[in-house]
């Protein structure tokens, strides 16, 4: 099968057949050959979302299989880009937000054997961790990054939120963009750290997911971790080169965080990593003022 394959392109792909767009290189061979010319270059995006999104208002589309070929290429090509380069696609394409939400908006509500589908039931299939219920949505003509319109919400996000493993890889592959934010600014990771599920962080760090992304209040997935007492998560999140140090928009580290759910263990483990005792909270504390004023002199003693 590979033989029939532009080998450049699967090249590109990593020699991935299961990425492959077959619709989009039998139908359109010169778009391929265009995006192979644009790889590796922020300028790849700006090609894909002119190729997806109408901005005259007067272009025809795209064929329905070639139009899922090009949001999973949009998709894998975000993800495995360099951050620099993400940063300067970004930069080109702010301009096409609202045409995002257009088109999310436009596929917000499909049918599949008189069974209404939508973004709402498409995020509450991955919730469940229903990977069949995720692929008839898709078949329907859903978009795996579609967002909820309130919470910015999306599949892989809500897999996250419960630790769905399988259903986090699934999606993964089917084109989940895994650093989208929500409106929170949480992302896949944030969620998959507080549900304490190691295997859901593990798919996701081997994906690509940057170890510390902040949220809208300067929280890291370690963060999310530590105060919800998931030590496991804390351990492979330190291992993966996250900082046990960074300080949240109050100047919290995660030691601060510890100390504050009074939870002994972490505070050992996060000391174990070399967490800074003298780092200062907005209030000007450090950890070890906050475990005097605990009231549990053994939180004290840990220092």
């Amino acid at each position: 099968m590979s033989t029939t394959m532009n080998q450049d392109l699967l090249h590109k792909l990593g020699g991935d057949e299961t990425q492959y767009p077959h619709a989009l290189a039998t139908q359109f061979p010169r778009i391929v050959e265009r995006m192979i010319s644009l790889w590796g270059t922020p300028e790849l995006l700006v090609y894909l979302n002119g190729l997806l999104f109408d901005q005259r208002g007067d272009r025809e589309g795209f064929p329905e299989a070639v139009a899922k070929d090009l949001f999973r290429l949009y998709g894998w090509v975000r993800n495995h880009q360099t951050e620099a380069m993400r940063h300067q696609a970004e930069a080109k394409l702010s301009h096409f937000d609202d045409v995002w939400e257009t088109a999310e908006m436009q596929q917000g509500e499909k049918r599949s054997n008189g069974v209404t589908l939508t973004v709402e039931t498409l995020v509450d299939a991955a919730q469940r961790g229903d990977i069949e219920s995720i692929h008839k949505h898709l078949e329907a003509g859903l978009m795996v990054n579609a967002k909820l319109p309130d919470s910015n919400s999306t599949a892989l996000l809500g897999a996250a939120l419960y630790g769905h493993e399988h259903c986090i890889e699934a999606l993964i592959r089917l084109g989940a963009a895994i650093e989208w934010p929500d409106a929170q600014g949480k992302r896949a990771l944030h969620y998959a750290a507080a549900s304490g599920s190691v295997d859901s962080v593990e798919v996701l760090l081997n994906a690509g997911a940057s170890v510390d992304p902040v949220d809208n209040d300067g929280h890291t997935p370690l963060m999310l971790a530590v105060s919800a007492g998931k030590m496991r998560v804390v351990v492979r999140l330190l291992e993966a080169g996250a900082s046990v140090n960074r300080q949240d928009a109050k100047e919290r580290s995660p030691l601060h965080m510890a100390v504050n759910s009074k939870n002994a263990r972490m505070i050992e483990l996060l000391l174990s990593y070399d967490a800074d005792k003298t780092l200062l909270d907005a209030r000007g504390h450090t950890a070890l003022e906050l475990a005097m004023s605990s009231g549990d002199p053994k939180l004290a003693a840990l220092f």
